[in-house]
């Protein structure tokens, strides 16, 4: 199994001390994509992934991630033990949050579940090499009829043309990990994650992730770096996404920088 990420700088702090030194740990065999010339969409990584696959046997399970906001707590037979879980038939499995994003507009076309994970995020997906160029080749198609009408608004956002394929392609056998066996979207409202966008005071920002953090903490158990606990779904993750510029800040702020510190064998202050 190879761990995929598509990255434009490899000295930013979430990569090298989050997502890069938790495979380390984990003995997880990462592979990392540099994207060196301008990053204007997020679909510059669904081009990169799929030449990268195409150099791949067919039937090989490979986890694509986000480079900038993930870290594993776990290692390679947990990940995949939690795969089989939730895709017996080893299909593609999708990360979850709780918002519909970026298009709220399609709230209602996602099937009603158990949790509150309904939603599709597109940083984490796990799958066999063949079955995830199927997707990422509905996904071209779909982008390039795309070009020239509404959704334009969304032309930075790979997550919106997942999102559309999932809704639309129902021959694709793509599970979303609801209960968060696997992927944990660690959430924060899409307002919040606005505001704090446009706010420049540093103490305010401060305190803006401070709150976050408070909010979000009833909703999980931890131990010390080691595992995680979504209370809901009464379930231990092993890859975790602080979606977002306020989460990836939260990433390393208590209690979130322990897992940060265990993978790198120090506490960050």
């Amino acid at each position: 199994m190879k761990i995929i990420t598509c990255i434009s700088d490899e000295e930013d702090i979430g990569y090298k001390y989050a997502l890069k030194a938790s495979c380390t740990y984990h003995n997880l065999d990462l592979i990392t994509l540099l994207h060196t010339s301008e990053w204007s969409t997020h679909r510059n990584k669904d081009l990169y992934l799929k030449s990268y696959l195409l150099t791949l046997p067919k039937n090989e399970i490979i986890l694509f991630t986000d480079g900038y906001d993930t870290i594993f707590i776990g290692g390679e037979k947990q990940i995949l033990k939690r795969y089989e879980l939730v895709s017996p038939e080893s299909g593609i499995v999708i990360s979850t949050e709780k918002y519909c994003s970026p298009d709220s507009s399609l709230t209602n076309l996602y099937p009603l579940v158990r949790t509150q994970y309904r939603f599709l995020n597109s940083g984490g997906i796990i799958g066999k090499v063949s079955d995830i160029l199927e997707l990422l080749e509905k996904v071209s198609v779909l982008n390039s009829e795309n070009e020239n009408i509404v959704s334009n608004q969304y032309k930075w956002s790979n997550q919106y043309l997942w999102t559309q394929v999932f809704l639309k392609e129902k021959d694709l056998n793509i599970k979303l990990d609801i209960n968060c066996e696997l992927f944990q979207t660690i959430p924060n409202s899409i307002e919040s994650g606005y505001k704090y966008a446009i706010v420049s005071n540093i103490k305010e920002r401060e305190k803006m992730i401070i709150n976050s953090i408070d909010t979000i903490l009833s909703e999980f158990m931890m131990n010390d770096g080691i595992t995680i606990k979504n209370i809901s779904t009464n379930t231990y993750p092993i890859h975790l996404h602080f979606c977002g510029d306020l989460m990836k800040s939260a990433m390393f702020m208590e209690p979130f920088n322990q897992f940060i510190g265990f993978v790198n064998n120090e506490v960050l202050a």
